[in-house]
């Protein structure tokens, strides 16, 4: 019944695009979307449930059903037994997966990292789990490994491929730019050292001015009017 059903959205997806209405690619990406998105109908469920039951569901959303489709492509790579074969496999579905699982390891690091934060935050669980859902599809996953490549390229901790990116420095990386507004918005205490060594040494002029005076001989204010008491 589902595929009886993909069916007919995509033909009125096609009329859509003879009418233009949609383009092309906007068609596929629908598709794509929808398809996927059906193996996640088993743990849709946890969505409405507490945040106990959440987590297996984010537990079925990140791990097995990414599992299930790499299995599954690199079953597809190994039954090919000659080189034309392999030839004609699309890979891009492998590569597609081997994409995700470098995304998966960013992400898992990055929510394990925040983790004592979420603990407060209200429905955290169910939010990790759309998170999930929408980093699992095809073009978030290529979209987010496209700017982590590009990023650790401008650390230097892999070659880039990218032309485009060969007059980028570190200077121009999220990571550097990240850091330099942390910094910028955290309280800063260079006026008040500033001001400290200000005083500091308005006092040392001070305390020599008064020793040139009273080397000299010279009678300092106090000691003026001091004199011109007396004589009065």
């Amino acid at each position: 019944y589902f595929a009886i059903g993909i069916r007919k959205f995509r033909s009125i997806l096609d009329l859509a695009v003879m009418l233009r209405l949609c383009s092309k690619n906007a068609q596929d990406w629908i598709i794509s979307t929808v398809v996927e998105s059906s193996s996640l109908v088993p743990a849709a469920v946890t969505l409405v449930m507490p945040s106990y039951f959440t987590s297996y569901g984010v537990i079925y959303v990140s791990l097995i059903v990414p599992a299930g489709y790499s299995s599954r492509s690199c079953a597809a790579i190994t039954r090919q037994k000659t080189s034309a074969e392999l030839d004609s496999l699309p890979l891009d579905d492998s590569r597609r997966y081997l994409q995700f699982w470098v995304v998966h390891a960013m992400i898992s690091v990055f929510l394990d990292f925040i983790s004592p934060l979420l603990s407060w935050v209200p429905f955290s669980t169910h939010m990790t789990w759309l998170l999930w859902a929408y980093v699992q599809l095809e073009h978030p996953t290529r979209k987010l490994h496209s700017f982590l490549e590009k990023e650790l390229a401008l650390l230097g901790l892999v070659s880039s491929k990218d032309n485009q990116n060969a007059s980028e420095t570190l200077e121009d990386s999220a990571v550097v730019r990240s850091f330099r507004k942390i910094m910028s918005a955290l309280p800063s205490n260079v006026e008040s050292k500033s001001d400290q060594q200000a005083l500091a040494e308005e006092s040392e002029v001070n305390a020599s001015i008064h020793k040139i005076v009273e080397g000299s001989g010279v009678p300092s204010e106090g000691k003026r009017n001091g004199v011109n008491d007396s004589g009065q």
